[in-house]
């Protein structure tokens, strides 16, 4: 089996006009296909969504504190 796993960061264009966060975590082949979840908020520009999308998986990937 693969172990490398890889993750991305999207936006995508709501019907307002708006943007949202998109966090895409992409498995090995033989895992599945990629996982794209689209998060709450919404931003005025494509850069803040990223961004925003960025802030989440840096804060899914810090260590608890009582861990």
């Amino acid at each position: 089996m693969d172990e490398e796993w890889k993750a991305d960061v999207e936006a995508e264009r709501l019907s307002s006009g708006l943007y949202a966060p998109v966090l895409v975590i992409i498995p090995p082949k033989d895992v599945g296909p990629p996982l794209r979840r689209v998060l709450r908020g919404e931003f005025p520009s494509e850069e803040h969504a990223k961004f925003a999308a960025l802030d989440a998986f840096a804060e899914m990937t810090r260590g608890r504190p009582d861990a």
